[in-house]
């Protein structure tokens, strides 16, 4: 999952910046791209929590590189030694998580009225939500002739996703995955013209406010 998250960052940094295109020239591009991504902390607390805890135990962790570990290398084997160094950046970003800062936030977060959710500051290129884990999901039998699921999509509840989500699905059966990317017009339009990101997978994008969708059938359910 580390490579396959700096793989996706690659891929997100060249199509929000177009550091290699003669008109940007890369002269826009910051001098460090980061990442946040959330990741699972119920093993690494003391006491642990019990196997059936349902509640998510998760913090959100950030990794940052300098850009020019991002732009387009000459050959492609220093585009997977850039790959695997990004991965290996990836997986040292969480070594110094503090268990005392995290239990103090979620004091916090339990004395408001509702869930204020954590929201990483930015600025940030892209926030990454890894479900890959989550394949019993997939594999759960509901009964009573209900059979088993085919699929998962993560739930929006009505918010407009932010520009550089990207979501990681459950695997599914026969080890595929899928990837939910959110970004800005411009930039979904580079990843579909990715030569590399199309020979890897089948890319699909669609066009739709999450937000207006669920006003209206709101709206729709009331009448």
């Amino acid at each position: 999952m580390d490579v396959l998250t700096a793989y996706l960052w690659v891929r997100m940094f060249r199509a929000k910046y177009a550091p290699s295109s003669a008109a940007s020239n890369g002269a826009h591009a910051p001098k460090h791209s980061e990442i946040v991504y959330a990741g699972d902390v119920r093993r690494r607390l003391d006491l642990p929590l019990p196997k059936d805890y349902l509640g998510a135990a998760v913090d959100l962790f950030r990794c940052s590189v300098k850009t020019s570990k991002l732009v387009s290398p000459k050959t492609e084997a220093q585009e997977l030694a850039s790959i695997a160094e990004l991965a290996t950046a990836i997986r040292k970003s969480n070594a110094n998580w503090d268990e005392a800062d995290y239990m103090t936030l979620l004091s916090l977060s339990q004395r408001t009225p509702f869930s204020p959710g954590f929201v990483p500051r930015g600025p940030i290129d892209v926030l990454v939500t890894d479900h890959s884990r989550g394949s019993s999901v997939l594999e759960a039998d509901w009964g009573c002739g209900l059979g088993s699921p085919v699929g998962y999509r993560e739930p929006y509840l009505g918010r407009e996703p932010p520009e550089g989500e990207v979501t990681i699905m459950p695997r599914y059966r026969n080890g595929d995955l899928e990837v939910m990317v959110s970004a800005e017009r411009v930039v979904l339009d580079r990843l579909r013209q990715d030569v590399d990101l199309g020979m890897r997978s089948e890319v699909a994008f669609v066009l739709h406010n999450v937000v207006a969708e669920k006003k209206r059938r709101d709206a729709k359910a009331k009448m």
